[in-house]
């Protein structure tokens, strides 16, 4: 077992460190790390038990991924509500159980909550609002939300950050960094998901959820789009109220969209809802390329006018023109059952492994083509889809890029929310008219203009750099530090055999000749180290003999 020090730059963090790194080991969560001793003063083996010595391998994988979840605490939260969309990394079953993760924050009290604003404001609740309710109407993981009045008499809603929240957060991701690191080093099927990659890029949404003023902007940025429309609606923040750790905004009222008996009972057809619904959602992604990315029915309220309005646009995800294309071109695709066409967009949004089997790649795509053939768009069921697309992906182990991920679970959570108000919702059919838009929009002239504009800009900027590319080349050519590097796979094995049948050759050939000249020191006649030479060389000739034999002989193996 190698010992590894706490790396200095955990060193101030060793408590909490600790602190995880018991955890992941409690549930049986990191295997990996029986190959280290991370700076751990006992035994890590006696840390796999529960409570009562058993029950925690009494439960699934999945059950004890969540469970260690929740004992981490805020981030980790955060961090595995943010997995559950990507069931292309952790299956279907882990993502499945993570959506089941709150969290469970208790409330600030009062005197931390006035304290809170009076740092951002320079000024007591009293001296910014008419009236501040100083009990929380809820608390979750980043902050927790006041009821307030202002002096116009507008009702507002005051989001607050949990004092010291942003500071938690960097070192727990410093931590899981340093964590990430060693799985890549020491476990080979995790550094097929590149966890260190997928640690950073999670900091980096996090990094954005914590900036209220960001909110902000994104809800303003809905408002905007969706203007002409006066069945949807945003919370408005009120900017001088607003900094990056306190977000005011207008307070609205209405029922959640799981509450589907009182929406009835206001009138407001369900069908007419789901559809409305769905098409806001679209025409983020299709028209704008700028939507809400959590469509949970927590998030979506009703009021009594039927409009409906959108929570928490703290998590939104941006789609420009060339990702919008991909999405297209996998629903022309699916839609096509052109197999070679959704193998091409599968391999342009994902990162694919170097031993990536394209042949069994397409069997796959051809086998999961071959269940739509000739179903009906009005029986097409678009998550059944995009899982089996998820499925596949992650078979072959493949990374789709973060948005395109986090577009899968917005249809999947969209095509969900919209079967609550009616069961017989089909999204395929809302798609179709997205679909003849965008074909035509790429078939029409101004749609190919601006494809070769594109295709200009690129070329363009290629002959720019290419002076410089060639100038470094060429100054590294001169210099002596240009290198090529030559892989070629499991050529080692292939070297260390052919020097071994090169030392054993040279072996049995050297004792041979001490052997038949008698060198001394003799025993009966025969020169010892003649005799023990060729025993050796026969022994280590039959051992390699033996070792080609076993990985499939002398003839040259193909795939």
């Amino acid at each position: 077992m190698m010992r590894f020090p706490l790396p200095p730059q955990l060193a101030r963090d060793a408590g909490r460190f600790r602190e995880v790194v018991t955890i992941l080991l409690k549930y049986g969560l990191a295997d990996w790390m029986n190959q280290l001793e991370v700076g751990l003063p006992d035994r890590i083996s006696s840390l796999f038990k529960g409570p009562d010595g058993v029950r925690i391998y009494d439960l699934s994988q999945a059950e004890r991924i969540r469970l260690a979840i929740t004992e981490l605490g805020t981030t980790a939260i955060k961090i595995g509500q943010i997995l559950s969309t990507r069931a292309d990394l952790v299956g279907p079953e882990v993502a499945e159980e993570l959506r089941k993760l709150q969290a469970d924050v208790p409330a600030d009290p009062p005197e931390v909550v006035r304290r809170s604003i009076h740092e951002q404001f320079d000024k007591h609740p009293e001296d910014l609002f008419a009236e501040f309710d100083d009990v929380a109407l809820a608390s979750a993981s980043i902050g927790q939300v006041h009821r307030a009045k202002l002096f116009d008499g507008r009702q507002v809603v005051v989001k607050i950050q949990h004092p010291k929240i942003s500071q938690r957060i960097e070192t727990d991701f410093r931590i899981m960094l340093q964590l990430a690191e060693w799985a890549e080093a020491y476990d080979r099927e995790l550094r097929l998901v590149k966890p260190k990659a997928l640690v950073t890029e999670m900091r980096r949404v996090m990094r954005k959820e914590l900036n209220f003023l960001r909110e902000a902007l994104n809800l303003e940025r809905f408002t905007s789009n969706f203007a002409e429309d006066p069945l949807v609606k945003f919370p408005q923040p009120i900017q001088e109220l607003c900094t990056d750790k306190v977000l005011t905004m207008e307070y609205v009222e209405g029922v959640p969209v799981r509450e589907i008996a009182k929406i009835k009972a206001m009138g407001v057809s369900d069908t007419d809802l789901a559809e409305r619904g769905a098409n806001i959602f679209l025409n983020m992604i299709f028209r704008d390329g700028f939507y809400h990315a959590d469509p949970h029915p927590g998030n979506i309220l009703v009021d009594s006018g039927g409009r409906i309005i959108l929570l928490d646009g703290g998590m939104v995800s941006v789609l420009d023109d060339t990702s919008r294309g991909n999405v297209e071109t996998m629903l022309e695709a699916v839609v096509e059952q052109d197999i070679r066409l959704l193998e091409d967009v599968i391999r342009r949004i994902g990162s694919t492994p170097e031993n990536l089997d394209r042949l069994a790649l397409r069997q796959d795509l051809a086998e999961f083509i071959s269940d739509y053939v000739d179903v009906p768009i009005r029986l097409l069921n678009i998550s059944a889809v995009l899982q089996n697309v998820t499925a596949i992906v992650r078979k072959h182990h493949i990374v789709l890029s973060p948005q395109y991920a986090m577009l899968i679970k917005v249809l999947v959570m969209l095509e969900g929310t919209s079967r609550l108000l009616n069961p017989r919702f089909n999204l395929a059919e809302l798609l179709m008219p997205y679909y003849q838009t965008s074909l035509r929009r790429h078939l029409n002239f101004k749609g190919q203009l601006m494809y070769a504009r594109r295709l200009m800009v690129d070329f363009s900027q290629l002959v720019r750099d290419l002076p410089s590319n060639l100038g470094t080349l060429l100054d590294q050519l001169e210099s002596g530090r240009l290198s090529i590097r030559l892989e070629h796979r499991r050529i080692e094995s292939a070297v260390n055999r052919l020097v071994q049948g090169l030392l054993c050759t040279a072996l049995f050939t050297g004792s041979s000749l001490l052997w038949s000249r008698q060198t001394p020191p003799t025993l009966y006649g025969t020169s010892v180290f003649g005799s023990i030479g060729c025993f050796v060389a026969v022994l280590m000739g039959v051992r390699l003999l033996v070792a080609i034999q076993h990985t499939g002989g002398t003839e040259e193996r193909s795939r």
